[in-house]
């Protein structure tokens, strides 16, 4: 039986699960389904970042964390994730703070879950990684030369297209999102609003199969297409390919039968 690999921001134990939240709570109900790894931030702080894993177990499910540094709470968690995306992706646009340094914060600590991450990893493991706080994680792990399966699901809005590219760097954002299998919004709004921006302000297209592709561009890119399910939705897949506002649609050669169909999945997890 495949172990399912959940990774999110946090990791709640099970000594909070009167204050957990929604995501927690559904969280935990899908790991007790079978064998289980949890993997995200221990909520400690360290003057420098080790990378060194703190494990045990919770409900039979094996729970493993690692702490950030205080440069990484500051850029990271309060910065790019909290301070850049969160209002961004809730319309507000006038509480968005922009800063080089959070950002530079977002993708270091990406790459550092992803490097404590993959060494954890069995062939057979389905990962399913949420939220807004990790939507580069899945590039990360590809870039590690990760195989697996890996899905997505975001439980915030997804802003309309021209609230979305006042984000710097919107584009490498999204292209990130294309190193998924699966990514799932949580409602049909988001959903189109996505799709929006793929196919209006990226130049993608939807090809014979009904999936999203991306405009390719000069950077070559890993050849794995990307399917992602999204409630009300189609599949999203890409080749060779990252998006680039200022391109013009073409056809795309077809998806890789290799990979196995999309799937997809309506609502929230």
């Amino acid at each position: 039986m495949s172990r399912l690999v959940v990774v999110s921001n946090r990791v709640a134990a099970a000594e909070d699960a009167a204050r957990a939240g929604g995501l927690s709570v559904a969280l935990r109900s899908a790991l007790r389904a079978g064998p289980a790894l949890w993997f995200g931030w221990s909520g400690e702080r360290t003057a420098e970042f080790t990378g060194e894993l703190k494990s045990h177990r919770v409900d039979d499910i094996d729970v493993v964390t690692v702490d950030l540094e205080e440069a990484d709470y500051d850029e990271y968690y309060n910065g790019y994730a909290n301070s850049t995306l969160w209002p961004v992706f809730h319309f507000r646009t006038d509480l968005a703070a922009y800063d080089r340094s959070f950002d530079a914060g977002y993708a270091r600590v990406n790459q550092r879950f992803a490097a404590a991450l993959a060494p954890l990893l069995r062939p057979d493991d389905l990962i399913w990684v949420h939220d807004y706080h990790l939507i580069p994680l899945g590039r990360e792990l590809r870039r590690l030369g990760v195989t697996n399966p890996i899905g997505f699901f975001l439980h915030i809005p997804w802003p309309a297209p021209q609230l979305f590219t006042t984000l710097p760097r919107h584009q490498q954002l999204v292209a990130a999102m294309f190193d998924y299998d699966l990514v799932g919004f949580q409602t049909a709004e988001c959903v189109a609003a996505f799709e929006a921006y793929v196919l209006d302000e990226a130049g993608g297209r939807r090809d014979g199969a009904q999936r999203l592709r991306p405009q390719p561009a000069r950077r070559r890119l890993p050849d794995r297409p990307r399917h992602a399910g999204l409630p009300g939705a189609r599949p999203l897949a890409r080749r060779r390919a990252r998006l680039r506002p200022d391109a013009r649609p073409r056809r795309l050669p077809p998806a890789d039968r290799r990979r196995r169909p999309a799937r997809l999945f309506q609502g929230t997890p």
